[in-house]
């Protein structure tokens, strides 16, 4: 597993070094090894090694995002979330692209983990969450985050009958409106008005 770092360490000074070129080339297949190691390990990875492998992903591309880490992301979402979230985190923290073109991606990996009976799910799906809206900066995108989050909350995934659970997604959109890169205003107002939409299925409910 330390292997990883070692090679993250390599990339990234040999692209500072003014070897894009190679770093280039040699880049997917570590990136391939990053996924084994970090995001389908079977049991907890420790954070050091989590931080330490995550700078090299500061040179990937979109393509590489997209083929790798996304589908990666994926994969390791249905079989062990609880020890790969913590892993998504570093990941994302590392990154340097705009992740506004993934929103839906991240809503489909992340929001079955937020909407889990699962709590120790939550500890790590809420930094996750963090970490992805400080990387979202188009309006459109923030606005699709916010939807996606209120249809958690609705249950598009399943009744969230626990009231933490429903304050944790809450608190989660109250973040993405102020951690926004773009119109805090316009973002605000949608957020007011798919949170009065909600109290009114709820009171409809009740």
């Amino acid at each position: 597993a330390w292997t990883v770092p070692f090679l993250s360490f390599l990339l990234t000074t040999a692209d500072q070094a003014g070897m894009e070129g190679k770093v280039q080339t040699v880049l997917p297949k570590v990136l391939d090894k990053y996924v084994e190691v970090l995001f389908l390990a079977k049991s907890n990875i420790h954070p050091h090694l989590r931080r330490s492998a995550s700078p090299m992903l500061s040179l990937i591309s979109h393509e590489m995002f997209s083929s790798k880490v996304i589908a990666g992301m994926k994969r390791a979402a249905l079989r062990t979330p609880e020890f790969a979230v913590h892993a998504f985190t570093e990941a994302i923290s590392a990154l340097s692209l705009d992740l506004s073109r993934y929103v839906k991606d991240f809503l489909e990996i992340l929001g079955p983990l937020l909407a889990s009976s699962n709590a120790t799910l939550h500890e790590g799906v809420e930094p996750c969450f963090v970490a992805t809206f400080r990387e979202v900066s188009d309006s459109s995108a923030i606005k699709e985050l916010v939807d996606g989050l209120f249809k958690i909350l609705e249950g598009c995934h399943g009744k969230i009958a626990a009231y933490q659970q429903r304050v944790l997604v809450i608190k989660l959109i109250g973040k993405l409106s102020s951690s926004s890169q773009s119109s805090v205003e316009g973002i605000i107002e949608h957020v007011i008005s798919k949170y009065q939409g909600y109290l009114k299925s709820e009171s409809n409910e009740t």
